[in-house]
Parts: structure tokens; C-alpha cells; sequence
């Protein structure tokens, strides 16, 4: 128990230095300077949300995970930054396909300023696991080894090497 408590502090320390921030549809909630247009609707960055283990007072959100790729744009939300091409079209595939209001997407919702980046960054695992849902944007080139993984209890050699190669998996 004693151990368990330590952690929680730890924690709650550490969630307390990271800006926790969703892209969302509800510019109430919102940075009303902070907005991008994806799917025909305008979707803002929401101010920052209190994370608290005792209190969790966070509304329900969906985590992208996806390739980030070679190419790079401007972010609209922090100007003088750089994302990834795919971080918009991922965006966009998460809010077609997902179940919740908001969303959390690295490129968008982390902070380019240090220490909070870095804070933030470290805090992923909590980010993730506080998520209603998490959608990943797989490449097409997976498309065979899911397939394979469905239909099958084991990987061709073929296929497993393919994983090996692929960005996302690396």
C-alpha cells in the first residue's frame, strides 16, 4: 500500500506539470485563435484541462496513433513548428471513424515549449490510458500482415519481416 501510494504522488506530481490540451469542436472549452477547418468543420485546441487522479474531470477523448513519415507543415496551432502530413489526414480518419467529442493527437495537443514539452511527452502513457478509445492510422503496407494476423495464429516469414520495416512499427 505504502508503495502504491508513492506512486500515485509521483504521479499526480507529474501530471501536474504537463499541459494537457484535446483538439475539440466545442470552442467554449477552446483557445478561439487555435482553430483548423478538417473534415468541413472547424475544430479548435482546447485551453488547458486539469488532469488530477482524485479528480478526473476530463471529458471524453479519443488518442491518434500514426506514422509520422519524412514530410513535414506548418502547425496551425503553434506557429514556427512543423508536424507531420499525416497528422491532419489522421486527424481527419479519427473523427470519421470515432466515438468521442475530442481528440488527442501529438503533434496538435503537445506543447513546443520546454520544460512543459518534455512534461507532457512523459505523461503519454497516462494520456493513452485515460483515453475512451484509441484509434491508430496503420499504413496500407500492413494491410497483408492484418489480414494474416486475423486469418491466422502465427506470421509468414515474409510478413514478419515486412513488420520489421514498417515506420509505424518501429
Amino acid at each position: 500500500l505504502h508503495g502504491t501510494i508513492k506512486w500515485n504522488q509521483l504521479l499526480s506530481k507529474a501530471l501536474n506539470r504537463m499541459d494537457f490540451r484535446l483538439v475539440v469542436e466545442d470552442p467554449d472549452i477552446a483557445d478561439p485563435e487555435k482553430t483548423i477547418q478538417v473534415n468541413g468543420r472547424p475544430w479548435y485546441l482546447s485551453k488547458s484541462l486539469r488532469v488530477d487522479l482524485e479528480h478526473p474531470e476530463l471529458p471524453n477523448f479519443t488518442c491518434i496513433s500514426y506514422v509520422w513519415g519524412p514530410a513535414r507543415e506548418p502547425n496551425p496551432f503553434h506557429p514556427g513548428e512543423f508536424m507531420s502530413s499525416n497528422t491532419i489526414p489522421a486527424l481527419s480518419f479519427a473523427i470519421t471513424h470515432g466515438t468521442t467529442p475530442a481528440f488527442w493527437i501529438d503533434a496538435l495537443c503537445v506543447p513546443p515549449s520546454l520544460p512543459v514539452k518534455h512534461h507532457t511527452l512523459g505523461s503519454m502513457g497516462y494520456i493513452y490510458s485515460a483515453a475512451d478509445e484509441v484509434i491508430i492510422k496503420l499504413p496500407h503496407s500492413l494491410l497483408p500482415a492484418l489480414n494474416e494476423m486475423k486469418d491466422s495464429d502465427r506470421l509468414s516469414e515474409e510478413v514478419l519481416l515486412s513488420l520489421e520495416e514498417d515506420d509505424w512499427v518501429r
